[in-house]
């Protein structure tokens, strides 16, 4: 049960030995399905969307209402009294 969990959380390991012998029948290492897909094999997982999701999530929340840094002090907002404006 655990097995068939962590592939379909993460995606199959097809055990890439026996397509070499003329199955055409990839199967998974971990949970032993008997034929994998190309999703499960290179496809995008449902760790990576999440992830994926998490970091826009964290970008909308917190970083897209801040100013981006000055390229010269690295200073967000205002900068220092001495600093141009140009990096060095």
């Amino acid at each position: 049960m655990l097995k068939r969990l962590t592939c379909w959380w993460f995606g199959c390991r097809p055990i890439y030995e026996a397509e070499h012998h003329g199955s055409g029948v990839m199967p998974c290492e971990h949970c032993g399905a008997p034929d994998t897909t190309y999703e499960d094999r290179i496809g995008d997982t449902r760790h990576a969307r999440l992830l994926d999701a998490l970091y826009r999530l964290r970008w909308r929340l917190l970083d897209s209402w801040r100013p981006r840094p000055c390229p010269a002090c690295g200073k967000r907002g205002r900068c220092a009294s001495d600093c141009d404006g140009i990096p060095f």
